[in-house]
C-alpha cells in the first residue's frame, strides 16, 4: 500500500505506551465522505482542577479550527464521554482532560486514534489523546497559569495533528544535526531523496514528505529543533516552532485532506444530534453571547443547538441536486407553514436572501468561532449568517400543495413554525448590551415593512413562526424529518 507522508512528523502516543510509527500511511489516514472528513471527539476528566471544563473545550474547539482552515477536516461532538454508551465511542476520538500538570499529554496516530482501534494495554480508563488543561511541568518551564488557554489551544492543536495522522517534524531526513537528539532514538525517516516536483519530495519511493524542515512547525518542539528558546521569558508560554500552525502546517493538512468544491445550491439544516449529518458538512457556529445576566437558552426541540452562557448553533451542510425531484421540491411547503434555512450557496433555491447580524459580546475575551464553512455568511468578533427565506406570498404561489421535506439520510430541522413538523422550540440569543448593533439585511426592492409576513416596529424586526431580531436575537425551530 502506497504510504503517503505530506510532513513528516514522528512519535505520538498510543495510550498509554508510546509508540513512534516512520511514516503517514494510506491506512491511517481518516475517511472522506461526500468530501468531508468528519472526525467525533468526547471526553473525559481523568483528575480534576481549578477551571471551567467548558471553556477549555470552547478554547481547544476554537483552535482546531485552525486544522479545519482549507481542508475537509471537521471536529465535532466535544461532549462528555460518559454520555455515550461504549459502541457510540467507538468512533470518536476519546479525549483525557487532566488538570494535573505531571500528566502526559499524547496521542495516537490517525485512525489509530478512533477509540475502537485504540490499544488496551494498561489499566483503564482508556483514552486515545490526552491533553493537560495548564500545560506540563518541563524543565523548560512551558506552561501556562490557570485560566490561560493558550496551552490548550498550542497542546491541543498539536496532539490532534497526531489524531490526524501526522508525526513530528524533527523525525526527517533533513532535520538539522543539532536536533538530532529528540527523535527518542527513532532513525531519520528516509535516507534518498529524489525530486518530483515542488513542493511535494519522494523519499526512498515509499515516504513522501512535504517542503523543507520547517522549524515553525506546530508538529516540531525542543531546543535546536525550533526558533524560539524555552529559556526566553517571551517563549514560556510556546511549546512547539509556534502556538499555531506554520504557513507548511496548513499547505500540508490541505494536500492530505483536500476541501471540496461546494455547490452553489447549498443550505444548511439543524440535525438531531451534532455532527449526524449523513456524511455531509458538519457545521459549528458559536456564539459568545452577553456575559452580564446572561439570559441565552432554548426551549422544546432545538436538535443539536444547545445554549448555556453562550450558544452553539449546529448545522449540516445539504447540497440540493435540482436533477432529483425531492431536491427540486425542497422549498414548497409553504402549505403549511413558511421556513428558513442557512444559506451556504451562492444562491437560494427559490425563495430570497435575508441576513441577520448578531453583535456578540465586545470583551478582549471574545471567543466567537466557526468550524466548517459558512459563506456567504462570516464571524469575527461578530457573527453574521445569511438565510434563505421561503414564503408562497413572495412568489405568487398561493396553491402550493405542501410536499414532505426530503428524507437526507438524517433526522433534521429548520426554521420555521410549529405547523410545519411534529415538535417545535426556540433559541434565544442574548446579544451584547452595551452599544448593541444586531443587523437585518433585506435584498429586494420592497423594505420588510412593505414586504408581505414582516413585521417592524421601532428597534425590532420581527417574522412570526421564523425569528425575532431587536437587542437579541430569536429563532424559531422546528423538527420536519
Amino acid at each position: 500500500m502506497k504510504r503517503v507522508l505530506a510532513w513528516l512528523l514522528i512519535l505520538a502516543v498510543l495510550a498509554p505506551k508510546p509508540l513512534l510509527a516512520a511514516a503517514f500511511y494510506d491506512d491511517l489516514k481518516w475517511p472522506t465522505v461526500n468530501g468531508y472528513t468528519v472526525i467525533k471527539v468526547c471526553y473525559f476528566v481523568s483528575r480534576t482542577g481549578t477551571g471551567s471544563v467548558t471553556q477549555l473545550m470552547t478554547r481547544l474547539r476554537r483552535a482546531l479550527a485552525g486544522w479545519e482552515q482549507g481542508s475537509s477536516l471537521r471536529f465535532t461532538g466535544f461532549e462528555d464521554c460518559q454520555n455515550l454508551t461504549d459502541a457510540q465511542k467507538n468512533d470518536h476520538i476519546v479525549l483525557k482532560l487532566s488538570f494535573d500538570r505531571s500528566d502526559a499529554t499524547n496521542s495516537a496516530v490517525g485512525t489509530n486514534a478512533k477509540f475502537v482501534n485504540v490499544a488496551r494495554s494498561g489499566s483503564p480508563p482508556y483514552y486515545s489523546t490526552a491533553l493537560n488543561a495548564w500545560g506540563r511541568d518541563f524543565a523548560s518551564n512551558v506552561k501556562c497559569s490557570e485560566g490561560d488557554f493558550r496551552c490548550i489551544e498550542q497542546y491541543g492543536l498539536h496532539e490532534f495533528g497526531h489524531a490526524i495522522g501526522f508525526y513530528h517534524e524533527f523525525d526527517r531526513a533533513d532535520r538539522p544535526a543539532a536536533c538530532a537528539a529528540n527523535t527518542g532514538g527513532a532513525s531519520p525517516i528516509g535516507n534518498t531523496i529524489t525530486s518530483i516536483g515542488q513542493p511535494w519530495q519522494s523519499v526512498s519511493g515509499a515516504v513522501t514528505v512535504f517542503g523543507p524542515y520547517d522549524r515553525t512547525s506546530i508538529m516540531s518542539y525542543d531546543n535546536d529543533c525550533t526558533d524560539y528558546d524555552p529559556h526566553d521569558a517571551d517563549s514560556k508560554t510556546v511549546r512547539f516552532g509556534q502556538s499555531v500552525l506554520s504557513a507548511q502546517d496548513r499547505l500540508a493538512v490541505q494536500a492530505v485532506y483536500p476541501e471540496p468544491a461546494h455547490a452553489d445550491w447549498a443550505i444548511g439544516v439543524i440535525p438531531q444530534t451534532a455532527g449526524d449529518c449523513g456524511g455531509n458538512e458538519p457545521i459549528t457556529v458559536y456564539v459568545d453571547a452577553e456575559d452580564t445576566d446572561p439570559e441565552s437558552r432554548t426551549t422544546g426541540w432545538t436538535g443539536a443547538i444547545r445554549a448555556d452562557r453562550n450558544v452553539w448553533l449546529q448545522f449540516c451542510r445539504v447540497k440540493l441536486d435540482p436533477s432529483v425531484p425531492a431536491h427540486r421540491d425542497f422549498f414548497h411547503h409553504a402549505a403549511k407553514g413558511e421556513f428558513m434555512v442557512l444559506k451556504l450557496g451562492k444562491d437560494c433555491p427559490v425563495g430570497h436572501t435575508i441576513g441577520i447580524g448578531m453583535d456578540d459580546e465586545d470583551g478582549d475575551d471574545n471567543e466567537n468561532y466557526v468550524s466548517g464553512n459558512i459563506a456567504p455568511g462570516s464571524q469575527d468578533r461578530n457573527t453574521k449568517l445569511q438565510f434563505c427565506v421561503y414564503d408562497h406570498r413572495w412568489i405568487g404561489n398561493d396553491d402550493a400543495p405542501f410536499n414532505d421535506f426530503p428524507d437526507l439520510g438524517f433526522e433534521y430541522g429548520v426554521f420555521g413554525a410549529p405547523q410545519l413538523g411534529s415538535t417545535s422550540g426556540s433559541v434565544f440569543i442574548d446579544n451584547e448590551d452595551d452599544g448593541n448593533i444586531n443587523t437585518f439585511s433585506y435584498p429586494l426592492s420592497k423594505t420588510p415593512a412593505e414586504q408581505t409576513g414582516f413585521k417592524t416596529e421601532k428597534g425590532l424586526i420581527e417574522y412570526p413562526g421564523l425569528f425575532k431580531l431587536d437587542r437579541n436575537t430569536l429563532f424559531y425551530t422546528v423538527k420536519v424529518r
